[in-house]
C-alpha cells in the first residue's frame, strides 16, 4: 500500500527540521557561540522557516483564535492551569534555597521561544497532517493522529543520549509524549495554538529556571513521580478527547481535515 501524500509530507517535514537544526549547531560552533545563543538561533531560525514553508508548501491551518468562549477555554484547561499552579509553588520553593540557573529575563525569552517553536511544528504542522493523514472521522482516529504526532514529540528527546544515560532519556521522551498529547487535546478542543504555547511556555520555564539548558541538570523526579504525571496527563486528554466532544473537534477542524464518508 502506497504511502498518502500526508505521511510523506511528515516524513519530509522531520527531516527538513533535523536537517536545520544539525546545520544551525555545526554553523554556531563554528563561530564559537554558546548553548544560549546556539538555542536561540536554532529556534528562531526554525520558526521562521516552518512558517514560511507551511505558506508556500505544506498549507497547513493554525488556528489562533478559539472558538469557545474565555469561560469554556478555562474549563477545558482547568488540570493543566492546576499543573501550572502547582509547576509555580515548586518554582518558589527551589528559589528559596538558591539561585536561578539562569536570569528571569532570558528565561521568559528562551522559554517562549521554544515553546512558540515546538507547538507550531508539533501541535500545529505535525498534528494538521496527522488529521489529514487518519481524518476526523472516528474519535479512534482523531486519537491516532494525536499518539503519531506526541511519538513523534517524544522521539525528539533522543538526542539527549549524546550527554546522558539511556535511562534518564527514556524518561524524558516519555514525560514529552504525555504533555505532548494534552498539549493536543488542549488545541483540539479550543481550536487555539495559543493554550498549547502557553502550557509549554510555563512548563519550560519553571524547568529552565530552576535547572538550566542542560536536560541533564533538570529534575525529571523519580520513575514512579513520572508515571504519575504520564498517567495525569494522558488521563486528563482523555476526558478532553471523550467520544461526546468528537462533533466539536470535527466542527472544530473541518476545514483541515474534511471528513470522508
Amino acid at each position: 500500500m502506497k504511502l498518502r501524500r500526508q505521511g510523506i509530507q511528515i516524513l519530509e517535514l522531520v527531516v527538513l527540521v533535523l536537517g536545520i537544526m544539525f546545520g544551525v549547531a555545526l554553523v554556531s560552533r563554528s563561530l564559537g557561540g554558546g548553548p544560549i545563543g546556539r538555542l536561540l538561533t536554532q529556534d528562531g531560525v526554525l520558526l521562521v522557516v516552518l512558517v514560511a514553508f507551511n505558506r508556500w508548501w505544506l498549507h497547513v491551518p493554525i488556528y489562533f483564535r478559539p472558538t469557545p468562549t474565555f469561560g469554556e477555554q478555562l474549563r477545558i484547561n482547568t488540570l493543566p492551569i492546576i499543573w501550572m499552579a502547582l509547576l509555580a509553588v515548586a518554582l518558589v520553593g527551589s528559589l528559596t534555597v538558591g539561585q536561578p540557573a539562569l536570569g528571569v529575563g532570558l528565561t521568559l525569552i528562551i522559554a517562549l521561544l521554544v515553546g512558540s517553536c515546538e507547538e507550531y511544528l508539533f501541535r500545529g504542522l505535525i498534528l494538521g497532517l496527522c488529521l489529514r493523514l487518519f481524518h476526523l472521522t472516528t474519535l479512534r482516529r482523531v486519537w491516532a493522529a494525536v499518539a503519531l504526532s506526541s511519538l513523534l514529540f517524544g522521539a525528539t528527546h533522543l538526542v539527549n543520549l549524546t550527554h546522558q544515560g539511556l535511562e534518564p532519556t527514556l524518561v524524558q521522551m516519555l514525560n514529552a509524549f504525555a504533555l505532548g498529547v494534552l498539549f493536543a487535546a488542549s488545541y483540539l478542543r479550543t481550536r487555539s495554538l495559543v493554550w498549547p504555547i502557553l502550557l509549554h511556555f510555563f512548563n519550560d520555564f519553571v524547568a529552565i529556571l530552576i535547572g538550566g539548558l542542560s536536560e541533564e541538570a533538570r529534575p525529571v523526579g523519580s520513575v514512579l513521580a513520572v508515571g504519575v504525571m504520564v498517567i495525569l496527563y494522558c488521563g486528563v486528554a482523555g476526558y478532553l478527547l471523550r467520544r461526546q466532544q468528537l462533533p466539536k473537534v470535527q466542527a472544530n477542524f473541518a476545514a483541515l481535515a474534511p471528513l470522508e464518508r
